[in-house]
C-alpha cells in the first residue's frame, strides 16, 4: 500500500499561503501608517506656518503701534520746542525727539524683517497648501486601495485556516506530529528528494532511503533535516526475475515416466 503524501503537500501549500497573508497583515499596516503619518505631518507644518504668521502679524502691530507712540511723543516734543525758555531745556528736548527717532528707526527696521519673513512663511504656506491640493487625494486613494489589500489578505486566512482545520482532522495523528514538530523547527515540514538528494538541506540520501522514497512504500525523512521527503520523478523500474524454467506438458512427462519404467526392466 502506498504512503499518500497528497493531503501533507496540500497542508504545507496552505500553511506557506496562511504566512504569506499573515506577512501581508504585518506590512500593510506600517505602509497604512506611513500614509497618515505623511498627512499629519503636512498638516501640523501649515497649522505651524499659519501659527507663525499670526505671531508675526502680531509682533508687527506691536511694533507699528510703539511707532505710532514715538511720533506722537516726537509731535509733543516738537510742540513743546516753541515754548521753553532756555537752551538748557531747547537741548534737552532734541535729544529726546533724537533718541524716538533713533527708536523709530529700529522699530522700522524690525517691521521690515517682519514682513520679509511674512512672506516667506507665505510662500511655504502655499507650497504647502498645493501639495494638499495635488498630493493629499492621492495618498488617501492609496491608502483606500491598502486597506481594500489588507482586508482581502484577512478575508482569504480566515478561509485557509478554517480549511487547513478540516485538512488535519484527516491526517493520523503521529503524522500530523511529525509535520508540525518539523515545521516548528525547520519553518517548512515537506522537501523534495531529486537525484539522491534533499532539495532543502541538499545532503546525500542513503540509496536504501532514496529507492524506498521513489517506491513510496512508507513516510521519510531527512536524517540531516528531519523534513518529510516527497519525491515527484517516476517509480523505479522493476528488475525483472530469472527466465522461469517451461512447463513439460502432460505428454512430455508420461514418456518420461515410460522411459524410466523401460530402464528399470
Amino acid at each position: 500500500m502506498e504512503f499518500d503524501l497528497a493531503p501533507l503537500r496540500k497542508l504545507q501549500e496552505i500553511d506557506l499561503a496562511i504566512a504569506a497573508r499573515l506577512k501581508v497583515e504585518d506590512e500593510l499596516p506600517r505602509q497604512i501608517q506611513a500614509f497618515d503619518d505623511e498627512i499629519s505631518s503636512r498638516q501640523a507644518e501649515m497649522e505651524g506656518e499659519k501659527g507663525k504668521l499670526g505671531d508675526l502679524q502680531k509682533s508687527k502691530k506691536t511694533a507699528e503701534g510703539e511707532v505710532e507712540l514715538l511720533r506722537g511723543k516726537i509731535a509733543h516734543y516738537k510742540d513743546q520746542l516753541l515754548s521753553v525758555k532756555t537752551n538748557r531745556e531747547y537741548s534737552a528736548l532734541l535729544k529726546e525727539i533724537d533718541s524716538a527717532q533713533k527708536k523709530i528707526d529700529g522699530l522700522e527696521e524690525t517691521i521690515i524683517a517682519y514682513m520679509i519673513e511674512t512672506d516667506e512663511h507665505h510662500a511655504h504656506l502655499k507650497r504647502i497648501e498645493a501639495w494638499f491640493q495635488s498630493e493629499r487625494a492621492k495618498l488617501l486613494a492609496n491608502k483606500a486601495g491598502i486597506e481594500r489589500e489588507l482586508a482581502k489578505a484577512r478575508a482569504d486566512r480566515s478561509a485557509l485556516e478554517s480549511q487547513r482545520l478540516e485538512m488535519e482532522k484527516t491526517l493520523p495523528e503521529t503524522v500530523y506530529r511529525t509535520y508540525v514538530r518539523v515545521r516548528e523547527l525547520r519553518g517548512t515540514s515537506l522537501a523534495e528528494a531529486r537525484d539522491q538528494f534533499c532539495m532543502e538541506c541538499h545532503v546525500r540520501l542513503r540509496p536504501q532511503v532514496y529507492n524506498d522514497l521513489r517506491s513510496n512504500i512508507r513516510m521519510i525523512t531527512c536524517d540531516s533535516c528531519d523534513r518529510i521527503l516527497f519525491y515527484d520523478g517516476p517509480p523505479p523500474v522493476a528488475q525483472p526475475d530469472e527466465a522461469a524454467a517451461p512447463m513439460e506438458s502432460e505428454e512430455e512427462l508420461d514418456a518420461a515416466t515410460q522411459g524410466r519404467s523401460s530402464t528399470g526392466d
